[in-house]
């Protein structure tokens, strides 16, 4: 199969030449090149009205001697001899600057059109023309096939156009990094792939087809990030950018690939981590697809639509978590360590209750926001923590642990809906409860049996713990037979199994 071509077109260091210098692929007997002028502003047309003669051609590097000609279309030619692969050309072309300062002509171009056979056995041929004016401002019109050649733009600020068949665009010369002022490129209805370059703020205009663009640490420049205008229905288009970046402001762009922070806008976005990073997601608005890396992510939820995808090698040793403003339930398959409820309110400011969260096939931590919540493991061996408000808890499958971190309120009891005793456990905050557990991280209930106490009311002062077999509600009472009367913490439904004071630790 042919490789690519590339060619880099720009003005070369001596006054009143134009400079053309890349990598070609073709085989022997198989291109042409030209030099023309026009005398309008648009690629010529009809025939070539001034020929500029060019000298001192050279191909390097290469153990096949080759001699170009400079000639009326079609009159240039390889020698035969064999295939010239990956070959580095340099053109240099004496007066060209001269006949554009006469005022004759507005634009000189340089074509280069090669052709190969594909392993089909079918011939291909792509023509490349670039035309430049007296203000060092490129207008390029890539007249060929994408997988032929690569547009760059020249060491000036360029006006760059694609055509439809799809293309590599870069804007400025990348190969030297001597830019000297912002591009626009206008890509084309094809699938084109834009470069913005590392110095000074481009314009990079999308068209029709699905583009690609690419900011390898170039959106912040020297003047200003670049500005993407991509119209609506312009194609599914994509940034790729070495670092944080959001969508945000930037209007029809529907995909997004960077690190550490990645932000979607009001579409529906496919969002994508580079590397191992971790990476905080924000779809915002939008159901959108948030693919997560090797490290340890956030993913930012604020709509039921949205994906998380965390799965195979690279989901395993890592914590991600996903941070839900709306009902959630994690796909089966995906390797999220915790999914985190947040408050939500509606469009009247207040607080919506009855959010829920639902787990997978795999162990998964799932954390309340405070206000009534409905909160389900899965499969896996779970840990529910209603964190305050008035919460439903059911574990699944699995050996589950359901986790109270705070003292009861006045709203009423958790509810756990599906406990099985000797498999499930109930953790305390210690803390919550006064109890002073030492160095010691985990501590058995029933090694402290002088905390708790079987009836409705507490007996003494150290009865903290207080279970009514009758109502199989546990409540706490935080100064025992003092003044203060017992809260209800939890409440076990009949379709569960009684706990035994062996389920239940202090943590």
């Amino acid at each position: 199969m042919r490789e690519e071509s590339i060619l880099n077109f720009l003005q070369s260091d001596s006054d009143g030449y134009v400079l053309a210098e890349g990598r070609l692929n073709a085989v022997a007997d198989a291109a042409a090149t030209r030099i023309l002028a026009a005398g309008d502003a648009g690629a010529p047309a009809g025939p070539i009205v001034q020929r500029v003669e060019a000298e001192g051609l050279s191909v390097t590097g290469s153990a096949v001697e080759a001699t170009w000609y400079f000639d009326h279309p079609g009159a240039g030619v390889f020698p035969t001899g064999g295939p010239i692969l990956n070959e580095r050309l340099k053109a240099e072309a004496p007066g060209y600057a001269e006949a554009l300062d006469n005022g004759d002509y507005d634009y000189v171009g340089i074509g280069i059109a090669t052709s190969g056979v594909l392993e089909e056995g079918t011939a291909e041929v792509a023509v490349s023309v670039i035309f430049v004016d007296t203000d060092a401002v490129a207008l390029v019109d890539n007249r060929g096939s994408s997988d032929i050649f690569d547009i760059y733009g020249s060491l000036g600020p360029d006006e760059i156009l694609g055509t439809d068949a799809g293309e590599r665009i870069f804007s400025g010369e990348l190969f030297r990094g001597q830019d000297l002022g912002g591009d626009v490129v206008r890509a084309g209805g094809g699938d084109d792939e834009i470069w913005g370059d590392d110095l000074y703020a481009d314009t990079l205009i999308g068209g029709d087809g699905d583009d690609t663009y690419w900011y390898p640490t170039y959106l912040y420049n020297e003047d200003g990030p670049d500005v993407i205008v991509e119209e609506v229905d312009g194609g599914t288009d994509t940034i790729v950018f070495e670092g944080e970046f959001s969508l945000e402001g930037y209007a029809n762009v529907e995909n997004l690939t960077a690190w550490d922070v990645v932000v979607g806008n009001e579409l529906g976005n496919t969002l994508r981590a580079i590397f191992n990073s971790e990476t905080v997601f924000d779809g915002k608005a939008g159901d959108d697809t948030m693919i997560g890396s090797r490290g340890s992510d956030l993913f930012i939820v604020d709509s039921a639509g949205d994906m998380v995808i965390e799965e195979g090698r690279g989901a395993r040793g890592s914590h991600d978590v996903v941070r839900a403003y709306t009902d959630y339930t994690l796909d089966e398959g995906q390797r999220i360590e915790q999914l985190e409820l947040r408050r939500v309110r509606d469009e009247g400011g207040e607080v919506v209750q009855d959010v829920s969260a639902t787990g997978n096939e795999f162990g998964n931590r799932i954390i309340g926001n405070g206000q009534r919540n409905a909160l389900e493991g899965g499969a896996g061996d779970d840990e529910l923590i209603g964190a305050g408000g008035t919460d439903i808890l059911t574990g699944g499958a699995g050996a589950d642990v359901f986790r109270f971190t705070e003292r009861p309120g006045a709203d009423g009891p958790d509810r756990i809906t599906d406990f099985e005793s000797g498999t499930d456990r109930i953790w305390l905050d210690a803390g919550a409860l006064g109890v002073d557990l030492g160095d010691a991280d985990f501590v058995p209930l029933k090694t402290m049996p002088e905390l708790v106490r079987l009836g409705t009311e507490a007996q003494d002062a150290d009865d903290l713990l207080i279970w009514d077999a009758g109502t199989r509600t546990g409540y706490v009472d935080i100064d025992g037979a003092g003044g203060i009367a017992p809260v209800a913490l939890i409440a076990f439904d009949e379709g569960g199994d009684t706990p035994m004071i062996g389920d239940v630790w202090l943590v």
